[in-house]
């Protein structure tokens, strides 16, 4: 996907601000490792940093159980490598609809790439409402 000059300053203008907050929360990491054991005034830094490797935990200890639904896998065009494997393909627990984004995994979050991944969401949930019956509140 090709940006407009005024689309790429802004895509780089959140990439600078999540580098900047994720800065902040790597330092919350390595001062938490170093000064284990010792009292510490929780930060906000160092609280998420505590959340994000409580999530990292739960994420390597999670075991997916079979589902009778549809997981609906929205993609980057390209995958990092630690993404692309058989093995992390949701086809052994459901059935998969894989989504696929104009977007590089680094931006998908990001203006103004979100919106590509706000519209294929709301599609598939406009998609699974009007099989289950379902009405939108915006369209009654």
């Amino acid at each position: 996907m090709l940006l407009k000059f005024k689309e790429k300053i802004t895509f780089l203008r959140e990439k600078l601000r999540t580098l900047h907050d994720r800065t902040r929360l790597w330092r919350g990491i390595w001062l938490g490792r170093l000064m284990q054991g010792q009292p510490l005034t929780k930060s906000p830094t160092s609280i998420l940093a505590e959340v994000w490797g409580i999530n990292d935990r739960a994420a390597l200890n999670y075991a997916p159980k079979p589902y009778p639904g549809v997981i609906t896998d929205f993609r980057p065009m390209r995958q990092y490598a630690e993404y692309a494997g058989p093995e992390v393909k949701w086809d052994c627990v459901a059935a998969q609809e894989i989504v696929t984004l104009p977007v590089y995994p680094a931006g998908m979050l990001l203006e103004p790439f979100v919106r590509d991944l706000a519209a294929a969401l709301k599609k598939c949930i406009d998609k699974t409402h009007s099989v289950c019956g379902f009405h939108n509140s915006e369209t009654a």
